[in-house]
């Protein structure tokens, strides 16, 4: 994803931003969407390889991102890419939020 305005980054490094998000915009979007028969899934972010940090070490193993060295990730945000654990937070918030307010 090609991240260009500061409140789209905001949402990725402030949690207060994102649960603003959240509850304003997405949960009343999914509710109102939710019976549409023609709606097949959710997509809340599109090649979220390509905004992450690459080839950052870390300890968790989750938001390692050594072995993506060398594969292109991170070539949507080159001087400012967006570290893993903020990608996964990012993604796991609205992926929550998605299947409390439309369960399966």
């Amino acid at each position: 994803a090609v991240l260009k305005h500061q409140r789209v980054k905001d949402l990725f490094s402030d949690m207060s931003k994102l649960d603003s998000y959240i509850d304003t915009v997405l949960v009343p979007m999914v509710r109102s969407l939710r019976d549409e028969p023609a709606l097949g899934g959710w997509d809340v972010i599109n090649e979220p390889e390509g905004s992450v940090a690459a080839d950052v070490a870390d300890p968790n193993p989750c938001y390692d991102t050594t072995p993506l060295a060398r594969t292109g990730a991170g070539w949507a945000q080159p001087t400012e890419p967006i570290p893993m654990e903020q990608v996964l937070r990012f993604v796991g918030a609205q992926a929550a939020a998605i299947h409390a307010a439309a369960p399966a």
